[in-house]
């Protein structure tokens, strides 16, 4: 029986988002390009509606495509609770950072998981990171998996169902989400609307999670 599970290892590159050019009048609607290459693509998250980057989806469900295969961890168990409990243990990240702004302003990254389908709503994520940075280079950081942190107090996170998809997000330390247009016309994140302050961001997004007392056995190229 493990002690701990690969739970995502993601190299990401955020940049400002744009929103596409109208159409011309009468033309067909351009075709969008197969979103999962492999498992570790160096290309821009460019989204104006949302900004979030889905790195995977249980292969169990109607939306999952066979190339996302290659960027989940094959290791996640099916439950949180059993026959490891893995919901009172400690989730520890990885952030090698190699692209960022010259800039002092702090960058923040949310990660959420859901464990079913979430429908624009907040209280079935489970979000179990913040993790915050200033330079590039590697930073590590360890937390609890269940503290209570963004969408995770009064979450209906199912913790004994197979984890549905994990999400990633930029935000500033309010955790106002950089690329949302919807908090850049409500909830302004620090600097707005100068996105220079965050982005672009290139970033592999590593975590483990151990159970209760374990010690994390690292991998090699930790």
């Amino acid at each position: 029986m493990s002690a701990q599970f690969l739970l995502v290892d993601h190299l990401t590159r955020f940049c400002p988002a744009a929103p596409d050019p109208p159409p011309a009048w009468g033309a067909p609607p351009p075709v969008k390009p197969d979103p999962w290459p492999h498992p570790f693509p160096d290309e821009p998250i460019n989204w104006l509606g949302d900004g979030f980057k889905i790195v995977w989806i249980d292969p169990r469900e109607p939306y999952w495509h066979p190339r996302m295969a290659a960027a989940r961890p094959p290791d996640l168990p099916d439950s949180w609770v059993r026959p490891t409990d893995y919901r009172d243990g400690t989730v520890h990240y990885r952030i090698e950072v190699f692209e960022k702004p010259n800039s002092t302003q702090p960058v923040t990254l949310l990660s959420r998981l859901t464990s079913d389908v979430h429908h624009g709503t907040h209280n079935i994520w489970l979000g179990h990171g913040v993790c915050v940075f200033k330079t590039t280079g590697v930073h590590y950081f360890s937390q609890p998996v269940s503290a209570h942190r963004p969408f995770t107090k009064d979450s209906k996170f199912n913790w004994d169902r197979p984890v549905y998809e994990l999400q990633l997000v930029v935000s500033d330390l309010r955790g106002a989400c950089v690329h949302r247009s919807v908090e850049q016309a409500h909830n302004a994140y620090d600097g707005a609307p100068n996105l220079t302050f965050y982005l672009p961001l290139k970033v592999r997004y590593s975590a483990v999670v151990t159970a209760p007392g374990a010690t994390l056995a690292k991998p090699t190229w930790w």
